[in-house]
């Protein structure tokens, strides 16, 4: 009995999709566009893990040995994924940190100067060479609407116009 229990105990830490979901709000009294991105801890491990471009350190998120070091790394990994066109330009947010609930890290970034938001293309391919099955929602928020778009391996990119 006590095996039993063990394997259903491992089982619910194991999620069976992968997805992230990125969360864009224009601020409209800050002129910016304040973004967040929450992602699977032990999804961002393994893609981390994956795309180390030959390094031989293992990069472990939950408990990081040096939290200035993963700070960087996921810095690095988001600007590598994550790619936002706002009002026809090409903007490189900046990257304000993360913080860890559970198993889950929210990353936070911010893109300045925006005093008014017409039209936002967002192209993310986070975890996509990780998993085959993976989703990235992306939700918009301005002007009082919300608008989302869903991006996957065949749909890497897509254009919201308010």
């Amino acid at each position: 009995m006590p095996f039993i229990s063990s394997i259903l105990t491992l089982l619910s830490f194991v999620h069976p999709f992968h997805i992230s979901v990125t969360s864009i709000y224009h601020a409209s009294e800050e002129s910016s566009l304040q973004i967040t991105v929450k992602i699977f801890a032990d999804d961002l491990e393994e893609a981390l893990n994956r795309d180390t471009n030959g390094a031989t350190t293992y990069v472990d998120v939950l408990n990081p040995p040096n939290p200035i070091r993963l700070d960087s790394i996921v810095q690095n990994y988001l600007q590598k994924h994550l790619a936002f066109t706002v009002n026809e330009k090409t903007t490189q947010p900046q990257f304000l940190g993360f913080e860890r609930e559970d198993l889950t890290m929210w990353c936070y970034l911010e893109v300045t100067a925006v005093k008014k938001l017409e039209k936002v293309t967002v192209q993310n391919t986070l975890l996509l060479n990780t998993f085959e099955d993976q989703a990235n929602i992306v939700h918009v928020r301005a002007n009082g609407i919300v608008k989302s778009m869903k991006l996957a391996h065949d749909q890497t990119a897509d254009t919201i116009t308010f």
